[in-house]
């Protein structure tokens, strides 16, 4: 009989065991699949507060999503901002900076997200970090990219410099050469502008303003012929205002291809032309 009752014991025990080793893969599963939402699509972002104004005649959106199920990083901030025609916000103005000190009183998360970010890409040597200067950062928006040396900032006592462990050597010595991609967040508490990592660095707040119309910067005579240089035809297009793929498509479509300048001497035929023929700005 005690031998039987051993035997019935390790059978319950290793029932219990068995549903309880269930029940807790069913908790982990729960804790660890809970619906965190990743998606660039402004209608599945869980939103907390939303509110738009208007500076100068160009609209800006304050935007805060539910922290618990949604958060960004630079990059992903910037394109939701792009799905609705916009760009993470330019603050170039003592009077644009105080418009968000105003609106921000009323968000309660960690940092905003501006468009504010670093030369692409910067080089850290494993045993030191490269610094940081004003210099190094720029405004992305409106298809283009504007320095911000020698214009308004508002940057947090010690920046610009990676904030919290990226001021430790080892936390960017992961490989013998490593590169990040800073950017620029407005500190809640402070209301000043601090640098932080762009991809690992998430948060719940950001900044989106209407892009100004698409200006056509150059422009190439239209009487421009195609010319020929060792054996090779160019072809300089006027007026245009496409991207980098689009003038791709472009040339393919007329058997051709992008330039590809492999020498000084190709470089130069190329200047020449450009120089001489009336392209400017």
């Amino acid at each position: 009989m005690y031998i039987q009752a051993i035997n019935i014991s390790a059978h319950r025990l290793s029932f219990y065991i068995e549903h309880s080793f269930r029940m807790l893969c069913t908790i982990i599963s729960i804790i660890v699949f809970y619906p965190f939402v990743r998606t660039h699509d402004w209608k599945h972002i869980p939103l907390i507060k939303h509110e738009e104004v208007e500076f100068k005649g160009r609209k800006i959106e304050f935007i805060q999503a539910n922290p618990a199920t949604y958060q960004s990083n630079w990059y992903e901030a910037q394109a939701i901002c792009n799905s609705r025609n916009m760009d993470l916000v330019t603050i170039d103005s003592e009077e644009k900076n105080a418009l968000f000190a105003e609106h921000m009183r009323t968000y309660h998360c960690y940092k905003f997200w501006i468009g504010l970010k670093s030369e692409l890409p910067e080089t850290l040597n494993e045993l030191e970090i490269t610094g940081r200067k004003a210099s190094n950062f720029y405004w992305f928006a409106n298809h283009q990219v504007t320095k911000l040396e020698g214009k308004y900032t508002n940057w947090c006592p010690g920046q610009p410099k990676p904030s919290g462990k990226a001021d430790d050597v080892k936390y960017y010595a992961y490989t013998f050469l490593d590169v990040r991609d800073m950017c620029g967040a407005i500190a809640m508490r402070e209301s000043c502008w601090k640098v932080v990592d762009c991809i690992t660095e998430t948060g719940s707040g950001w900044a989106c303003e209407e892009r100004l119309p698409r200006k056509i910067k150059y422009k190439y005579p239209k009487s421009m012929d195609t010319y020929e240089f060792k054996g090779a035809k160019y072809t300089f297009h006027d007026d245009v205002d496409v991207t980098w793929k689009e003038a791709d498509q472009r040339c393919n479509s007329n058997s051709q291809k992008l330039v590809c300048i492999e020498n000084n001497e190709e470089f130069d035929f190329i200047k020449t032309q450009i120089t001489g023929s009336g392209y400017s700005e």
